[in-house]
């Protein structure tokens, strides 16, 4: 048999080589087209994560600078490419973080307005300040022109090939114009590769006092270096600064060689506040060497000095020698002192008492030597009685943020000893004042009690919010006086401190502590965590309650609200915290229950809790009678016979009805029916109220900003605050009405006794005050009629107007 010309097989191999070839002709294509795609998607989303995280960094360097609250941030210079097995990747794509060279931010046309060893500091002094900026470059291999990130004075900027484009907000000036805050960067970082990079911002400067300027020609100007090169680029950095503003704010944006300059034009003085943050390598904590010591305060034998760098700010642990007189050349005895936490030191009981740094002796003028005035203690007759005495001020938290309250506690005392003489006469009124140099007195309120009450030691409490204070340090001083009329003498008042920080971007944190119930055994938490990430962590501290009102020692905490299924929450009854970890994403809020707790304090307390993630917040709970219903998530009707207490932000799709008690909204809470009480009703600031609100036998409290879409009506009192809106009839049948700046009444107003108008508020009805007076503030005005028993009660502010005509006028016309 014969086998040579048998081709039965030849179309099987030549089928087999084309089918080959088309796999290999597929392969090239897809290597060639579709992995470069692939990874040009893959650099793309790392370029969108980076940017996160360079955001991160920069809100961790400017909260560090505000706070001193360090938060390890981190950033994913490159990215791998997944596996091929039968293609082929690039090196994987790498970038570089890094800082630029040391430059100087200007601020011109203003002076420094000072007394003391503040304005001798700042008198031959430029104001130029090293900083740096922070950049990030990517090296990718498909994602073509992707933009560097730069960080500057609080500015995330994406700096492209052709354009800069501002990626955030800057922080350096207010929207008032009146407050310039600079936090400045140094060190050295020089980071590349593939990997996560972790920076740890270090506060080598923090944030905590402040200067004043005064503008020159009624302008200042800031010249800002920048990182972006000159030409149209700069230009478009400059247009992003300009967006910044507000519309009423007067100023000039423009690019120049020298940076970003900004002209803002202002007749008012303005405030200047000063931080150094250090990134990387090459930082050092600024000290005492190139600042000056200061005069805090002198009384009754009690000096306070404070050392500062030269950003202004206080310096812990700088040594003060202490000289008793300019004459002296050894220091005393218990010399050098060490500054506290807050760079102060107190001398007691010396006159002419000097205090120097940097081995300034004591007769050589200067600004690192402060002198106190002589002190002569005063001389009591035999016999004097003394005022009460205050013992156990404290602030609690110690450290509040704006917007935030703290609890202020003393002991006031008329029992006196051998010692001390006291008329041992009931405690009848408690001052309070808190302030500093920097904001002068921002609260100072009388409290004053029932002469009749026999309590001789008084415990002291008060909640003091602190939403318009600035931030900074502020003393806190209480005295009393007693039934006799003695107040306490001025070496035994009560003194401590508290400090104020700069609050969060709305919606940064958020935290409610919910009220809590006399003999009750159960409280919530609620918080946002959008500024979360996956594992971070939130604490809340109960320690402040736990010391007397709320005992949480075997509590149980369950997250009855969350974000995603594996979110974790765990109590340490330790140290009295509660701790949420988030697991993966998700953004909203979180609710978390603790039970099996024990209120033992009494009704009318308040007590603060404080909460941190980064930021810090804390928010202030009462605990309310027996029989109190206290509404914490969203519901339908509510009816008690007792208070019912309506927690902020929740919303009641119903009547709200207290048969025998007080009905109390929180802020921002909506009702959305009638709201009617036995006794006092008080709502928040920013609620809403669909329906009717009735005291039957109490007065009525709305606050700022609130909504009533129907009348307001009640036996006692009732209190309208700023800027709020009553689509209704107000009527007091036995009380006066007052309502606040800004605030509009669509119907009439009727009470027994006053009736008081704010700035610019309007009542489009008529206004009855049957046996008192109608006062109308500057620019407030009565669309209808008023009427009241003589002319001589109607007070006419400026520009008040009653029924169409000037107040004035109409009151001649008509009376």
């Amino acid at each position: 048999m014969r086998f040579s010309r048998d081709r039965r097989g030849q179309s099987v191999v030549v089928g087999t080589v084309i089918l080959f070839g088309f796999l290999i002709l597929a392969m090239a294509t897809y290597q060639v087209q579709f992995v470069p795609t692939e990874n040009a998607e893959i650099e793309f989303e790392h370029s969108q994560q980076v940017e996160g995280e360079f955001l991160d960094l920069r809100n961790a360097v400017l909260n560090t600078g505000q706070s001193d609250n360090n938060r390890l941030t981190s950033l994913t210079l490159g990215t791998r490419y997944p596996q091929r097995t039968f293609f082929l990747n690039p090196p994987p794509a790498t970038g570089e973080l890094s800082t630029s060279e040391q430059q100087s931010i200007r601020i011109e046309s203003a002076t420094v307005a000072e007394d003391g060893n503040v304005g001798l500091f700042w008198e031959d002094r430029d104001l130029t300040f090293p900083t740096k900026s922070v950049r990030y470059s990517p090296s990718y291999n498909e994602y073509r022109n992707p933009p560097d990130l730069v960080y500057e004075h609080s500015m995330v900027v994406a700096d492209f090939d052709g354009a800069a484009l501002s990626r955030t907000g800057q922080t350096v000036i207010n929207n008032d114009a009146d407050r310039i805050s600079l936090t400045l960067v140094d060190g050295t970082l020089s980071e590349s590769g593939i990997e996560r990079r972790e920076i740890d911002p270090e506060a080598l400067s923090r944030n905590a006092r402040s200067m004043t300027l005064e503008p020159d020609g009624g302008e200042v100007v800031i010249v800002l270096p920048t990182a972006v090169p000159e030409g149209e680029k700069r230009d478009d950095l400059a247009s992003g600064w300009n967006e910044t503003f507000e519309s009423g704010v007067d100023r000039t944006v423009t690019a120049t060689p020298n940076g970003i300059r900004i002209e803002i034009r202002t007749g008012n003085s303005v405030e200047l506040r000063l931080a150094q943050v250090g990134v990387g390598s090459g930082t050092d904590v600024t000290d005492e060497s190139g600042g000056y010591i200061t005069k805090v305060s002198e009384s009754n034998g009690e000096f306070v000095a404070e050392v500062r760098d030269q950003f202004n700010n206080p310096v812990e642990g700088a040594e003060v020698e202490v000289y008793a007189d300019t004459g002296e050349t050894s220091p005393m005895d218990n010399s050098p002192r060490i500054t506290d936490e807050s760079g102060q030191v107190t001398i007691s009981d010396r006159g002419g008492t000097v205090g120097t740094i940097n081995g300034a002796p004591p007769d050589e003028a200067g600004t690192d030597r402060v002198v106190f005035d002589e002190f002569t203690p005063p001389t009591v007759p035999t016999g004097s009685v003394y005022g009460p005495d205050v013992s156990g001020t404290t602030t609690n938290p110690s450290t509040v943020q704006q917007g935030n309250s703290f609890n202020l506690e003393a002991s006031v005392s008329s029992i006196g000893d051998s010692s001390r003489i006291r008329s041992g006469t009931p405690i009848q009124t408690v001052r309070v004042t808190v302030g500093n140099d920097d904001a002068g007195t921002v609260y100072d309120e009388m409290f004053t009690f029932d002469p009749d009450d026999n309590t001789r030691e008084y415990a002291f409490g008060r909640s003091i919010q602190v939403d318009n204070w600035d931030p900074g340090t502020y003393d806190v001083t209480v005295s009393g006086q007693d039934a006799s009329g003695r107040w306490t003498a001025e070496d035994e008042v009560g003194t401590t401190t508290v400090t104020v920080r700069e609050g969060d971007p709305p919606g940064s944190v958020n935290f409610v502590a919910t009220d809590v119930v006399k003999g009750g055994n159960s409280q919530e938490f609620v918080f946002t965590v959008d500024g979360l990430s996956n594992n971070d962590q939130a604490t809340i501290d109960l320690s402040g309650p736990q010391s007397d009102g709320v005992d949480y020692t075997d509590g149980a905490v369950e997250l009855i609200e969350r974000t995603n299924p594996n979110d974790a929450v765990s109590y340490d009854p330790s140290t009295n915290t509660i701790t949420y970890t988030k697991r993966g994403g998700g953004a909203g809020e979180v609710r978390i229950r603790i039970s099996n707790i024990d209120v033992t304090g009494n009704a009318g307390e308040t007590y603060v809790v404080g909460y941190e993630d980064g930021n810090i917040d804390s928010d202030t709970f009462e605990i309310r009678p027996p029989g109190t219903t206290i509404i914490t998530q969203d519901t339908d009707d509510v009816s008690a016979n007792g208070d019912i207490v309506i927690e902020d932000n929740v919303v009641i799709d119903g009547d709200v009805d207290s048969q025998n008690g007080e009905v109390i909204v929180g802020e921002n809470a909506d009702i959305d029916g009638d709201a009617n009480a036995n006794g006092d009703i008080v709502i928040g600031d920013g609620a809403f109220v669909a329906g009717v609100v009735d005291s039957e036998n109490g007065g009525v409290t709305v606050g700022d900003n609130a909504e009533i879409d129907d009348d307001v009506s009640a036996n006692g009192d009732i209190v309208i605050g700023d800027e709020t809106f009553i689509d209704g009839d107000v009527d007091s049948q036995n009380g006066t009405v007052s309502l606040g700046s800004g605030t509009q009444v669509t119907g009439s107003v009727n009470a027994n006794g006053n009736v008081d108008f704010g700035v610019g508020s309007l009542v489009e009805g008529d206004v009855t005050s049957q046996n008192g007076r109608v006062t109308l503030e500057d620019g407030s005005e009565v669309e209808g009629d008023v009427n009241v028993n003589s002319a001589s009660d109607i007070v006419c502010g400026q520009g008040s107007r009653i029924d169409g005509q000037p107040c004035e006028e109409y009151v001649d016309e008509n009376y």
